[in-house]
């Protein structure tokens, strides 16, 4: 069995979307989604809103 990302919770529910299924193990995945959560963190709401939107204009969900 191959682990895989499901339930992902976020304040930018487009990225919870985008995050389904991926193989946090593979390829150092886990490492990055860890930088990018600090990343995020630091944001204030309005740089969370064009993230989430720029989310969406690129990914088909």
């Amino acid at each position: 069995m191959i682990p895989i990302a499901a339930g992902v919770r976020s304040d930018i529910k487009a990225l919870a979307g985008c995050l389904e299924d991926c193989m946090p193990f593979k390829d150092g995945h886990m490492e990055r989604i860890n930088a990018l959560e600090r990343i995020i963190d630091a944001w204030t709401e309005e740089e969370k809103a064009r993230f989430e939107a720029a989310l969406r204009l690129e990914h088909v969900f």
